[in-house]
Order: C-alpha cells, then structure tokens, then sequence
C-alpha cells in the first residue's frame, strides 16, 4: 500500500532542473527521472504518490518536450493509477477497494478543483522572473518557492490517507501480514539499490540526468550552468540514508500498529502516525534540511542569471502553451464530489 506505482505507466514525467530541487531539498537522489513518476525513488510512495499530483504537474507544466495531451492524459488517469498503487498491497474485499476508490477519486477531484489553478499562479511567477532576469532578485526566488511549498503542505493536509484509521482497522490477519511484507520487502530493495552505487556515482548520475532532462526542456546548459550545478549537487546535504533509516523506523511503527488495531485508541494513533509521515525528514533533521533549500533556491538565482535569451523564449512559450491545458483540466467535472481528507489533530 505503500510503494511504487504500475511500472508499466510509460508517460514521461519531465522535470526541470530548476525547480525541483525546491520542492523537497533532497529529493535529487534518483537515479533516472522517470523513475520518480513510478514511485522507484527509494521515497515511501505514501507520501511520494500524495505529492506527486503537485511535483508532476508543475514540472509538465514547464517543460518543453510533453505534449498537452500527455499531461491531460496523466493527469486524468491519476487516481486510477493511484488506487491500483494501493489495491496492490494486499486482497482487499470489494467493499474495501471501493473505500479506496472513492477517497482516492473525491481527493483527485479536489486537487483539480482548489490546485490546478494555483499552478497558473506559479507558472505566471515563474515567467515573471524570466522576462526580468537581468533584474530579478532573491526575494522573487523565495516568493516563488514559498508558494510551492505551500501547495505541498496544502496538499498533504487533504491527502485521502489522512484519517484512515477506521479503514486500516477493517483489515484481515492476513491482509496485515501481506501488507507488511511487501513494505519490508520494498524497503530491503531501496537499501540494496542505494548501497549498490558510491556517492560519486549517484552525483555524477543525478547531474547528468538532470542535464539531460533540462535539455528536453528547451534548455541546454552551458559550461557555466553546469558547473554552477555540479557544485550545488557537491554542497548538497544528502539525507538519503537518514530518510530510509527514518523510513524503517515509521513503517515498523505502523506495522505494530496493525497488529494491535483492535486495541483501544487505535483510530486516533493510527491517524497521528500517518500524518507524522509528511514532514517526517523535515522535522528530525529541520538545520539540513533548510540548508538544502536556501542552497537550491540560490541555485535557482543564479541559474536564472545565466539563462540566454534563447533559453528563456523557449522556456516561456512552453508555460504560455501548457497554462491553457492546465486551465482546461481544473474546469473539467468530475464524477465524484471533491472531499479534502484532513489529517488527523495533533
């Protein structure tokens, strides 16, 4: 329930060099960037799949090589996707998997109504900076990410695995165990994964991926840009190894959790425990983790400094033309009511 979505999802999740980074300030240890849309970025999928909606749609909506049938075509077969991410875990009854089903699809549809359009806002912020870069300033760079992550943590506080205690508490015996295996099965191979590269390596391989895809963007990196971003990924504080260590030690808690959900207060700690989950590296290790976004928002500056006038118009015009199919998809109705999912009182 908590991993990887369908490997066989062949839709390009194309990301911008620029921006990512600011989304979550280590989330740049993946190995290919197509393997962030399928959950393989050793990130528990819980919460991987909870951002995703935010993470993918910005990063469609300014780059220059996806179409905009592609992004309408992910966006709107999201929540399918998703609910088979979580149907997979165990052999939930058909009762259970419309439970799933539902929240899934009531949260994607709150998502397209009360999100997308604050994605126009970002897009707008984003080519404001680009038609004044000789004059823009850090403060527009904070601004910019200041409203990212405001998305995510709006997005977190409404995800449909917020307050499913009650739901978790339907579960069979062997419906936990099921569960709890492929968790730690899924963990086992993310360590194995990790452990299978030296640190250069995955340097050397998130920077190249990260050229490659800034390219497919319409935004080819000088020598410049490249050094500028080889010693960003140098200084970067990777907490990779933390977050699983953080990870195991979660998932291990839940897992406990299940096994005892006949207990008295388990709804309300279950709730609590999924809702630790979104800022889980964040909060243990809060110094790292807020250099790492002073570090990728100076980044950002200066990058943007050293955009050409190429660059920047090829850029732009990717936002001017996907900004309308963002438009188009936050006015399409849906099926099921938009429901935001709270998460669980602290």
């Amino acid at each position: 329930m908590l991993d990887r979505e369908d490997g066989n999802v062949k839709t390009e999740i194309i990301l911008v060099m620029t921006t990512l980074p600011l989304f979550s300030p280590d989330r740049l240890d993946f190995t290919d960037l197509t393997d962030l849309y399928r959950g393989d970025t050793g990130i528990p999928s819980i919460k991987l799949t909870t951002r995703r909606a935010v993470l993918s749609l910005l990063a469609l909506m300014i780059c220059g090589c996806t179409s905009s049938v592609a992004v309408g075509t992910a966006y709107n077969t999201a929540a399918s996707r998703f609910t088979t991410t979580l149907t997979d875990y165990a052999d939930f009854t058909s009762g259970q998997e419309k439970i799933i089903d539902r929240r899934v699809s009531a949260f994607h549809q709150w998502h397209r109504e009360n999100q997308l359009r604050q994605y126009l806002v970002v897009m707008q912020q984003l080519s404001g900076m680009l038609s004044k870069s000789d004059a823009v300033k850090p403060g527009d760079v904070h601004h910019l990410t200041k409203t990212v992550q405001e998305l995510i943590e709006q997005l977190s506080k409404c995800s449909p695995l917020n307050s499913s205690g009650a739901f978790l508490q339907t579960l069979s015996d062997r419906q936990v165990k099921q569960i709890s295996t492929k968790i730690r099965d899924k963990h086992a191979q993310r360590v194995r994964e990790y452990e299978s590269e030296t640190a250069d390596e995955r340097l050397k391989k998130r920077q190249k991926n990260l050229a490659k895809w800034s390219k497919r963007a319409g935004v080819t990196m000088s020598d410049e840009q490249q050094t500028l971003l080889e010693a960003t990924l140098q200084k970067q504080i990777s907490l990779s190894p933390q977050r699983q260590a953080l990870w195991q030690a979660w998932s291990e808690q839940l897992i406990n959790q299940l096994n005892n959900r006949h207990s008295d207060g388990f709804v309300m700690q279950a709730d609590k425990h999924i809702d630790s989950l979104w800022r889980l590296t964040a909060n243990a290790y809060p110094e790292e983790w807020q250099n790492n976004i002073v570090l990728w928002q100076e980044f950002l500056f200066r990058f943007i400094q050293l955009m050409t006038d190429e660059q920047i118009k090829r850029f732009t015009s990717t936002i001017d033309r996907l900004s309308v199919t963002i438009e188009k998809l936050s006015n399409k109705p849906g099926k099921t009511k938009a429901e935001c999912f709270a998460a669980a009182p602290q």
